[in-house]
């Protein structure tokens, strides 16, 4: 009978006092309605707490999970700073290595030089031994 107003006017009609009946027979047929939003809005209130709870559950993992990898992400932030460093020495490796490898061309140079001068002065005293023999 009354339900085509709907819960809501029903939960407003019962907040204000505004009778929505004429006989005993409605009234307790609107309490009845009432009742029974109130017993749907507990259901609906136990489930919302549930879900709550679930989310909170969920949360605290996720909030584990995030400071896992707050810590994963600190350790690669070390690790690429080691990386960093070990890269520099190498690096300074390569400039050393480098240069000793320049050095040694020099070296090189002068030792062919030396060889050439030699094979100059080898051809020159086997010039001058045959021209004496």
């Amino acid at each position: 009978m009354l339900t085509e107003y709907g819960p809501s006017v029903l939960i407003a009609a019962a907040m204000t006092g505004i009778i929505l009946w004429q006989t005993k027979a409605e009234m307790h047929q609107v309490k009845a309605e009432i009742r029974g939003v109130a017993s749907g809005l507990h259901e609906i209130g136990s489930r919302l707490n549930e879900i709550d709870s679930i989310l909170r559950g969920h949360k605290l993992r996720f909030d584990e999970h995030k400071s896992r990898f707050d810590g994963i992400e600190a350790t690669l932030r070390q690790y690429g700073s080691r990386l960093d460093k070990i890269d520099s020495t190498l690096d300074q490796y390569k400039y050393r290595f480098d240069s000793i490898d320049a050095t040694l061309g020099e070296y090189r140079s002068r030792v062919d030089k030396l060889e050439a001068d030699f094979q100059d002065m080898k051809s020159t005293s086997q010039g001058i031994q045959e021209k004496t023999a």
